[in-house]
C-alpha cells in the first residue's frame, strides 16, 4: 500500500510499536472501499478527546517539606566527576515548597535554572535546566516518601521525559535524574548537596 506511517513517541521498544503496525494496520489496508461505522468513529473520537498523561502521584505535603524548605544546598564537587565533560553548571540547589505549589532553583556557572510546578496537575512553565535555551515544558510533583520528593519535567516539543528524584536526608541531599529514553545512559550520575 502507498502509505505512511508517522510515529513520535518516545518509546524504548520501538520494535513492539513496529510489530503492531505490521499486525494491525498493514492487514486493514485494503483496496475496498471502507463502510461507515459511526459508533467506532464516536468511542475513537472519545478516547482521543480523554487522552491524558497522569500528573506524579503522591502527597502535597510532607514533615519534611518545611525542614528543607527554603535552605541552600552546595554541591558535593567529587559527585560531578561521574559526569565527565557533561557535567551540569550546579553548585547549588534551593527548594521552596508551599501547600499550593513547589519551585526548585539550581544555580552555578553564572546560571540560575528554576522549575515550578503545582501538585496533582500539570504545570505549564519554561526552563534552561540541562539547555542553554528556554524549552517549554510541563512539569508536575509531589511527595512520593516522607524523604523523597518527586518532579517530572515534560520537554513538550520533543517525546522526551526527565524525572528528578530529590532525597533528603538530614542535612544531604542526593538528586537521582532519569530520562525516558535517550541515545546515551537513561539513567544519569547522582548529585550530592549538603546544607
Amino acid at each position: 500500500q502507498d502509505a505512511v506511517l508517522a510515529i513520535t513517541s518516545a518509546v524504548s521498544n520501538m520494535q513492539a510499536v513496529l510489530d503492531l503496525a505490521w499486525e494491525h494496520l498493514l492487514p486493514a489496508m485494503g483496496s475496498a472501499v471502507l463502510l461507515d461505522e459511526p459508533d467506532a468513529l464516536h468511542a475513537l473520537q472519545d478516547q482521543l478527546a480523554n487522552l491524558a498523561i497522569a500528573p506524579v502521584a503522591g502527597t502535597t505535603d510532607s514533615a519534611m517539606a518545611a525542614a528543607v524548605s527554603d535552605c541552600q544546598y552546595q554541591v558535593d564537587a567529587a559527585s560531578l566527576t561521574a559526569w565527565g565533560d557533561d557535567k551540569p553548571a550546579v553548585e547549588q540547589a534551593t527548594f521552596h515548597f508551599t501547600p499550593a505549589q513547589w519551585q526548585v532553583t539550581f544555580s552555578g556557572g553564572n546560571a540560575t535554572h528554576e522549575i515550578s510546578g503545582g501538585y496533582g496537575q500539570w504545570t505549564s512553565g519554561a526552563t534552561t535546566f540541562f539547555r542553554s535555551e528556554s524549552d517549554p515544558v510541563m512539569v508536575s510533583g509531589a511527595w512520593c516518601a516522607p524523604d523523597t520528593f518527586t518532579m517530572v519535567v515534560r520537554y513538550i516539543e520533543t517525546p522526551h521525559c526527565l524525572t528528578l528524584d530529590a532525597h533528603f536526608d538530614g542535612d544531604a541531599l542526593r538528586l537521582n535524574s532519569r530520562w525516558n529514553v535517550s541515545f546515551g545512559p537513561l539513567e544519569l550520575p547522582p548529585l550530592e548537596f549538603q546544607r
